[in-house]
């Protein structure tokens, strides 16, 4: 008689639109070790306004949370297994602990995957009604995943050593699905590639944009992403208005966010508050771009700083200036990081690789979960 395979609920959004959480529960859904490990099922937690909505308390929000919880329950029916699922910070994570309060209560094993990098100050944070609501919620995890060494404190007054473990990400080659015909990469262009937010460091990659365009007119620079901000928007739009070697351009998808990594010289991200393991530095290394941005979260630990690009402690626009314009002064160096981002892509952060390490992870943890219920 065949074993049954023990079943998996994955729970998360998918895009659109896209952001880090919901480009990795696609990959998870898609994860091809899952699937021949486990039953898999999802419960779809998306909420297709735009990215404004994230974090906030209104109406839809709330009856969405309760829409999900309830799929989840349908889902919970029938044989045990794992309920795995990316875990919230802010008012986001009173609907997660229903998701993992509700499965533990029913004895299925608990996944959660923390892709932020400031759980811990959410934590510490919190009113004494909310800690203890944390403390009794996470004591029904049977493991949580961190997507770096880094990321461990987030998790360490709340889960024991023992049961957290890194599952980095990864991402698609973009060598491999950029288009055919490209244009060969300049020696001169620069490109930011994420939300046009404060957060993301947009303000100081402008500032040091312009301080780089004062001692090299030359370079060119491309900030791609959507505004959530529109004051934000008209403040940098106007402190560039007659700078012809700055453009703002719309979110970008594929094949055209594919074009605009293999076909500039260097990659700016220099977030100013935490992050957990920002995918579009993955792409920017399997790009062979040298990477110019700031330690936050797993970023460290992804991109080796002065061998992959550069690794500031802080977003200051004139050390980010400094550092553009060392590489873009010096050919030689500029190839030499960019071919070490590649190296480090391909033996840490492919696509093959994260689903390996999924896929491993939640096997572990589902070799008892199996039941003849």
């Amino acid at each position: 008689m065949t074993e049954k395979k023990a079943r998996l609920i994955i729970i998360g959004p998918i895009p659109p639109p896209t952001h880090g959480v919901t480009a990795s529960t696609r990959f998870a859904l898609e994860n091809r070790q899952l699937r021949q490990a486990f039953d898999v099922s999802h419960v779809d937690t998306s909420d297709r306004r735009d990215l404004r909505n994230i974090g906030k308390v209104d109406v839809q929000n709330l009856l969405l949370a309760l829409r999900h919880v309830g799929a989840m329950l349908i889902q919970l029916r029938g044989r045990r297994g794992i309920v795995y699922l990316p875990l919230s910070n802010g008012i986001a994570f009173f609907r997660d602990s229903l998701f993992i309060l509700a499965a533990s209560l029913l004895r299925w094993k608990v996944a959660v995957h923390l892709h932020c990098g400031d759980f811990d100050r959410f934590y510490k944070t919190a009113g004494t009604f909310l800690r203890r609501w944390i403390r009794f919620t996470m004591k029904h995890v049977g493991s949580a995943g961190v997507l770096g060494d880094s990321l461990r404190p987030n998790l360490k007054a709340l889960v024991p050593h023992d049961r957290i473990v890194v599952i980095a990400n990864g991402v698609d080659d973009v060598a491999l699905h950029a288009p055919a015909g490209r244009s060969p990469r300049p020696s001169a262009s620069i490109l930011f590639l994420s939300h046009l937010r404060r957060r993301k460091g947009v303000v100081e990659a402008t500032l040091a944009a312009l301080k780089v365009i004062e001692e090299m007119p030359e370079a060119r620079f491309i900030f791609a992403g959507e505004w959530l901000d529109r004051d934000l928007e008209k403040e940098l739009r106007e402190k560039t208005a007659s700078v012809a070697a700055i453009r703002f351009l719309p979110a970008v998808q594929s094949p055209r966010k594919e074009e605009l990594l293999m076909t500039s010289s260097i990659f700016l991200f220099p977030p100013v508050l935490s992050e957990g393991q920002p995918l579009v530095l993955l792409e920017a290394l399997a790009a062979g771009l040298p990477i110019v941005t700031t330690n936050r979260g797993a970023i460290a630990e992804t991109v080796v700083d002065q061998e992959c690009g550069y690794v500031l402690e802080h977003p200051d626009p004139t050390k980010l200036a400094e550092r553009i314009l060392v590489l873009l002064q010096d050919d030689l160096l500029r190839d030499a990081m960019g071919k070490a981002a590649r190296r480090r892509y391909l033996q840490m952060y492919t696509r093959s690789s994260a689903d390996a390490r999924l896929s491993q992870w939640l096997t572990q943890l589902g070799s008892h979960a199996v039941d003849s219920r």
